[in-house]
């Protein structure tokens, strides 16, 4: 029974006879162009190898299995040749051994077995050969074409090349090296004639082309096979004299003439211009071309004929040389049509290579007065068949398919090359990836089971989903103590021991592989030892195992920190070959390593999350916003929320498929950053790997845990908490939920790291005043690592007076040098003034404080502090219910150093409070950015703040988002847009205005919007503007775009919920044509979605036209930055 690889779509499939079986893919979804197949087929005739003494000795112990007869089923056989198409068109040039079964001669006369079913590679196996094999061809091209002639016989070796090029998409530029080195040998070398019809560059070429081209060669040239010679078997063209009288010879002379010219129109005419493979003209051009650059130096070359000699001779005339394989069950041909057919072929071959017939053939003579005719017919063809080969960009997937003895040809070719590659650059990259092959003498043991012993090891193999690297009999010490005699399997992820009955004995999982011994003692003893068992093996093979067993570990562990990694004990270390384990796949190999988890804990693999992580971008970012814009690792970052909260559920990652990734960053080097959001952690096993991957990972310095629920959120940090080698800088566990006990931990981590702490969020954790204090106490006591702290977050939590005095003590200590962001949103019972006390005789260089969401009683002394501090950019006061004159007291005493960025949003100002601010406006110098959203400030209260601002020298911002409300006076609306007109070209400093309209309300200016628009014409000031939700229609679409057209200082816009017409997006779209420097502008989604409702599907498909043309231009202003 054979076993198949192949593609569907993005997932791989087994299948053994009819039987096909699901298996997750471990290759990333960037490979689906030339992802190969892989068939075990006994047909298919394995490449000749230089075999070594011991591939002699292992030859010889193989005889008993030799003689075992494995077939591959019809079905499957069939299957195989649909999808190549050209499944038979080698067997023209190349013959198959009898038997069913493949043998390779080597060259010193000894039969080495390598059927299909004698060597077996893994899914990771193969497609490491595939990258030697693309890599050298497409750097060392000649490497690749001096192993096919040195290492093989020619039409072997030519095979072997032409199914690795297909399969990796390097076949067009195996080809133009090759046409290349001919010229070159020719001309330089003084070798021959160019294009030799026994030349490998022909040969290699004609079978290429039979494999682009077998179906049109069928199509094409089998119906004139069939009726000409199937259904004509008895009419002769015979042209020797000697085998026909006289009479009959000058009949056979016009019948061959006139036959000739069908053929030639058959091969020659527009059709079969119009239709010959893509492929195969890439290839002419590639022969064009290079011909055309020997032209250029001075040398006299007929490149058509060059092309001739392989398209005509070598791909056309294969289906007169051989022409069953493109007739089917069309039936057979008697004597007279082969040796007409023979007749037509050697014409044809005289008529392009101009050569003098041979005395036996002198009976062409005659047809001299027409072959110039048929030349030149046959020249014009290839000109137009002749395209650039550039052309050839991809392979059709059908000759995706390649065979294990052909992988195993390669593994040795590429081997027995590393002498000349190792004098390359890349040699040590062909050394890294050999190494994590091995020896490639080791690959044959299949052969040595009977095929009952097969089907139980395939059986097996394909229960654990579990791939073959080594396979060997051994002696085995079981539980009693006694040797017993088993089949040792060395698979990708663990080894496996089964007796003759095909029962697993004893298995053991890389993922607990301890230690590997051997020793010098006992050269025939390997001892396994796993983390709740051990193997103990005896064979002669012992150097083979423990190789085999090292590779595989390091395929995935090869990044593993060294006190991580499994110990080796082997005497002496000769044994085991030199590997080299450095990595250059994405991550450190992290995929590798998280696919071998995932299997030992059963786990699915995420496909998505392999992807990600394998096509990385910019220095391996994978996380959907930056973490800290400061710190350059913290770009190396996991971030989970992607996966765990997607639009379809049915994708999301469960808590189960948490395991496998927390284990895997338990040995990662690469990832610095983990981002956990909005999920559920609350298994016991699942808790257990995420301490584990705390308690041992030293390279994390980033850890975002936010919003998790658990039942125990202690238990969560206690891995934190005993690993003194933690590194964690920036940690936040905002909105998880945390007790006493985990602000203890949490202390202990601040007391014991050596880490400069610089970020800490624990907002929302609903901590108790004691955890907050045992938290705040140990960032003061351990200002060793604490002093680099920048960002402390306590926000949504009950601090209280011990809290508070916490914050004081903090403040006023060393940890607090470079403390710049303190948010204290939402904090329950907060003691403002003990807080401000350390504000003011603290040493915090405060930038940034949030105070929103708290009831502030006593304001007097964070008065005095802001008459004093200057260094605060950013001050929040939303949502705290200042009373009006406080408020015009905060923003008459601020210190005069001080350029700030205040939000008063949410505090019920009202209008008679904007009154009052807007007479105070004028002394308002030390604000830069004012929010007064959502203040209740009415039209007129709007009105009467625009009109104070007009003198006010220093306010570059102003936020009045949702307070505009019509009132019983009917000219409110006109008074409001003037006020903002007039501010907007007073004396003002104003560049940015917000005043988004409140759904639901009165808010809306609609039409009487467009003087303020207007007003934009000619203002050289605002350069950000937002008017979302005012309904201004297309009336104020058409003023917008009119003012784009001449405006050149705006450079953000938002105006969605305008309900914009068709009429307006047009309007929009001409002066974005012109306009250069509108660099960002939100598309206004919600009325382009009511838009396309109301339009007929003629007009959508405009409105979409307009749409995508407005995002156009907005990107090209923005690459203007």
């Amino acid at each position: 029974m054979a076993l198949v690889y192949y593609w569907k779509g993005n997932a791989l499939s087994k299948s053994m006879g009819s039987l096909h079986v699901g298996v997750n893919p471990r290759l990333s979804r960037s490979s689906t162009n030339l992802l190969a197949g892989i068939e075990t087929s006994s047909h298919q005739l394995a490449p000749r190898l230089l075999a070594s003494q011991e591939d002699i000795r292992t030859a010889r112990s193989h005889e008993e299995s030799e003689n075992q007869n494995i077939t591959t089923s019809p079905d499957l056989r069939s299957e195989l040749r649909d999808r190549k198409m050209a499944g038979k068109q080698m067997t023209t040039v190349l013959s198959s051994v009898g038997n069913g079964r493949n043998t390779v001669r080597s060259s010193v006369g000894f039969l080495l077995p390598v059927s299909e079913e004698s060597v077996f590679y893994s899914e990771r196996e193969t497609e490491t050969l595939k990258e030697l094999f693309l890599f050298m061809s497409r750097k060392y091209p000649q490497y690749v074409i001096k192993g096919m002639s040195e290492h093989y016989s020619s039409d072997e070796g030519i095979k072997l090349i032409i199914s690795m090029g297909f399969v990796t998409g390097s076949i067009f530029r195996i080809i133009r090296r090759l046409i290349e080195i001919e010229f070159e040998e020719v001309f330089q070398g003084g070798r021959g004639n160019l294009f030799s019809m026994e030349g490998i560059t022909v040969r290699f070429i004609s079978y290429t082309l039979l494999s682009l081209g077998f179906s049109f060669l069928k199509d094409r040239v089998g119906p004139y096979i069939l009726k000409e010679y199937i259904n004509q078997p008895k009419l002769s063209w015979e042209l020797n004299p000697k085998f026909t009288d006289q009479a009959e010879l000058e009949e056979n002379k016009r019948m061959f003439q006139k036959k000739m010219d069908i053929y030639l129109d058959v091969i020659t005419c527009k059709a079969s211009s119009d239709t010959l493979p893509m492929g195969i003209k890439a290839i002419c051009g590639c022969i064009k071309e290079v011909s055309q650059e020997w032209i250029d130096r001075g040398h006299s070359i007929n490149w058509q004929e060059m092309i001739a000699r392989v398209l005509v001779l070598g791909f056309f005339n294969s289906a007169l040389s051989s022409p069953e394989e493109f007739l089917g069950k069309s039936g057979a041909l008697s004597s007279t049509s082969k040796r007409n057919m023979e007749l037509l072929r050697k014409f044809m071959h005289h008529t392009i290579t101009e050569e003098d017939y041979p005395s036996k053939e002198r009976y062409f003579g005659f047809a001299k007065s027409f072959s110039q005719f048929n030349r030149a017919m046959i020249f014009r063809y290839i000109s137009l068949c002749t395209v650039p080969s550039s052309t050839a960009l991809s392979v059709p997937r059908e000759f995706n398919v390649v065979t294990f003895s052909q992988l195993y040809a390669v593994h040795g070719m590429i081997s027995k090359s590393m002498d000349d590659l190792s004098g390359t650059p890349d040699g040590e990259e062909f050394r890294r990836g050999l190494g994590k092959m091995g020896d490639y003498k080791n690959k044959i043991f299949y052969s040595q089971l009977s095929a009952n012993e097969q089907k139980l090891m395939k059986g097996i193999l394909r229960s654990r989903e579990e791939e073959a690297l080594f396979m060997q009999r051994v002696m085995y010490r079981n539980k009693a103590g006694e040797q017993q005699k088993v089949f040792l399997i060395v698979g990708l992820n663990r080894v496996l021991l089964v007796d003759l009955n095909g029962k697993v004995m004893n298995e053991g999982h890389y993922v607990t592989l301890e230690k590997i011994k051997s020793s010098e003692f006992d050269r025939k003893q390997v001892d396994l030892i796993f983390t709740s068992n051990s193997i103990l093996l005896n064979s002669e093979f012992a150097d083979d195992i423990l190789n085999s067993v090292y590779r595989a570990y390091l395929n995935s562990f090869y990044n593993v920190p060294a006190h991580m990694r499994v110990l080796v004990d082997v005497e002496p270390p000769e044994r085991l070959q030199t590997i080299i384990s450095v990595d250059v796949s994405p991550c450190d190999g992290f995929v590798s390593l998280y696919q071998a988890v995932c299997d030992y804990y059963r786990s699915p693999v995420h496909k998505d999350l392999c992807w990600d992580v394998n096509h990385l971008k910019d220095g391996g970012w994978l996380a959907m916003d930056k973490i800290d814009e400061e710190e350059p690792n913290a770009s190396h970052a996991l971030d989970l929320r992607k996966y765990l909260n997607t639009a379809n559920p049915e994708n999301d990652m469960t808590e189960n498929d948490l395991i496998p990734i927390f284990h895997t960053m338990r040995y990662n080097t690469w990832f610095t950053t983990l981002i956990v959001k909005d999920c559920k952690i609350e298994k016991k096993e699942v808790i257990q790997v995420y301490q584990d991957m705390l308690r041992y990972n030293d390279t994390l310095r980033f850890i975002v845990f936010s919003g998790v629920q658990s039942r125990d959120a202690s238990i969560l940090l206690d891995g934190l908490s005993t690993n003194v080698q933690a590194k964690i800088s920036h940690l936040d566990i905002s909105n998880t939920p945390m007790d006493v006990e985990a602000a203890t931990q949490l202390s202990r981590y601040i007391l014991q790291t050596e880490a400069k702490i610089h970020y800490i969020d624990v907002s929302g954790t609903n901590v108790t005043p004691r955890g907050i204090t045992s938290v705040l106490t140990a960032i003061t006591n351990h200002s060793a690592v604490t002093s680099e702290l920048r960002y402390l977050n306590v926000s949504n939590n009950a601090v209280g007076t011990e809290g508070s005095a916490g914050l004081k003590m903090l403040l006023c200590s060393a940890a607090s040098d470079n403390l710049s962001t303190l948010v204290l949103s939402g904090v329950q019972t907060l003691n403002l003034q003990v807080v401000v006390k350390g504000l003011i005789f603290g040493r915090a260089p405060i930038q940034f404080l949030d105070l929103s969401n708290n009831v502030l009683d006593d304001m007097d002394a964070f008065i005095e502090y802001l008459k004093n501090d200057t260094q605060l950019e950013y001050l929040s006061l939303s949502k705290t219910h200042l009373d009006i004159d406080t408020t015009i007291t905060l923003l008459t005493n601020l210190n005069e150093n001080l350029l700030l960025h205040i939000d008063l949003s949410h505090n019920n100002i009202g209008l008679s409070g904007a009154i009052e601010i807007s007479r105070i406006a004028y002394k308002m110098n030390n604000v830069r950015v004012l929010n007064l959203a959502d203040n209740d400030l009415t039209d007129e209260g709007v009105t009467a703040l625009a009109l104070g601002l007009r003198n006010n020298h220093t306010l570059k911002k102003l936020i009045l988002d949702h307070n505009l409300k019509a009132s019983k006076m009917k000219t409110s609306r006109d008074a409001v847009v003037r006020s903002l007109t007039q501010l907007i070209d007073s004396d003002c400093s104003l560049e940015s205005l917000r005043l988004m309209a409140k759904p639901g309300t009165t808010s809306a200016l609609r039409g009487e919007l467009v003087p303020l628009i207007e007003s934009l014409e000619t203002n050289r000031k605002l350069v950000e503007l937002d008017i979302t939700g005012h309904q201004m229609g297309n009336a104020g679409a058409v003023a917008m775009g009119k003012v784009l057209q001449t405006n050149t200082t705006l450079r953000l816009l938002n105006w969605d919920r305008n309900d914009t017409g068709l009429t307006g997006f047009l309007g929009i779209k001409y002066a974005l044509k012109m306009n250069m420097t509108l660099q960002s502008m939100s598309i206004p989604v919600a009325d382009l979605g009511m838009l396309v409702q109301q339009l007929p599907r003629e007009l959508q498909m405009k409105l979409k036209k307009t749409a995508v043309k407005i995002s156009l231009c907005l990107a090209r202003n923005a690459s203007f930055k």
